[in-house]
């Protein structure tokens, strides 16, 4: 009994994991990079270089912070507590 209960287990798992792991580029195909009439290739390689053919705009979009201590963005914080109780509250 417990050989079937698991081997029922894992079957359904595989099928969950088949089901909703599938290919999410499906919708937007890849196609060769091609620059000036010729395939790119990886460097060093014979692999192609693979791009969507269709560019999706993300909504929002994070690209980087700076903090540095020497424009005071960080005040004179000596332990981790400090820093916690004055940034994350």
């Amino acid at each position: 009994m417990r050989k079937i209960k698991r081997f029922l287990i894992i079957v359904l798992l595989v099928l969950f994991f088949g089901i909703f792991s599938g290919n999410k580029a499906s919708a937007n195909s890849l196609v060769p990079l091609v620059i000036n009439d010729k395939n790119i290739n990886y460097y060093g390689t014979q692999t192609q270089v693979m791009i969507p053919s269709e560019y999706i705009h993300q909504e929002r979009e994070f690209r980087a912070a700076w903090v540095s201590r020497y424009v005071s963005d960080i005040g004179d914080l000596t332990s981790e507590i400090q820093f916690k109780n004055s940034y994350l509250a």
